[in-house]
């Protein structure tokens, strides 16, 4: 019993941790991928990685395993890594999987109805509308991501929280294919619009609708973008 006691002390007094240094090389080529500063099929080369982070070699390879784990990027034996390129197949299992996880949140905030997640969406979606107008596609796409961040947020479960952001991370990457070849997408923005005011409603039908068609259309678009280059 003595020893149960100082392992509970210990673990109540132990500081919490601060990310490792792997973890924050990882979250930054993360939000490059994101970014689209780093393209799909585009090699990330070690020796640039550790002069770039001024880092030791095992720990830019423990930066790479994490995303290699994540599916961002693939280690090929003998050649290195390479940023993951997607293929249809993947578009459609990225949305369908993000459609399971932003319904449950969805539903969730419905029932909830957690006035400051509520005015974070609208403010997202302002932010939105704005960058259409702007025609700023980075912009569009940077409150488009904040969106759904905010929304899987409010299951308060760090697992689908993890889940969610490495698939937000790969949708970015493809939206990245978007910019300069389609104009600003007003009807994905009126989408979301139509999710918060679905949630405001508390109507459970409409929020499964306006969630899904949402992933639907986006998938969509991104599956013709995809045959318009390949052809």
């Amino acid at each position: 019993m003595a020893g149960a006691k100082r392992g509970r002390a210990t673990l109540a007094t132990h500081p919490m941790a601060v990310p490792s240094r792997p973890d924050m090389i990882a979250a930054r080529l993360r939000q490059a991928l994101a970014d689209g500063e780093i393209t799909e099929g585009e090699q990330l080369v070690e020796p640039d990685l550790v002069a770039s982070f001024g880092a030791s070699r095992p720990t830019v390879r423990e930066a790479l395993q994490r995303l290699v784990q994540e599916g961002l990027v693939t280690a090929i034996p003998h050649r290195g890594v390479f940023v993951t390129t997607f293929s249809p197949e993947d578009l459609a299992d990225i949305y369908d999987a993000r459609r399971a996880i932003e319904t449950s949140a969805a539903l969730r905030l419905a029932e909830t109805q957690d006035p400051a997640v509520l005015a974070s969406l609208r403010e997202q979606h302002r932010a939105m509308t704005a960058a259409v107008t702007a025609d700023d596609p980075a912009e569009l796409t940077a409150a488009d991501m904040r969106f759904h961040e905010m929304l899987v947020a409010c299951l308060r479960n760090q697992r689908l929280e993890r889940t969610s952001r490495t698939l937000l991370v790969e949708t970015r990457m493809c939206l990245a294919r978007l910019e300069g070849h389609y104009s600003m997408p007003q009807e994905a923005v009126d989408e979301h619009a139509d999710i918060v005011g679905a949630i405001e409603s508390a109507d459970i039908a409409a929020v499964i609708k306006a969630v899904g068609d949402h992933m639907t259309n986006a998938a969509e678009l991104l599956d013709r973008l995809h045959a318009r280059r390949a052809s």
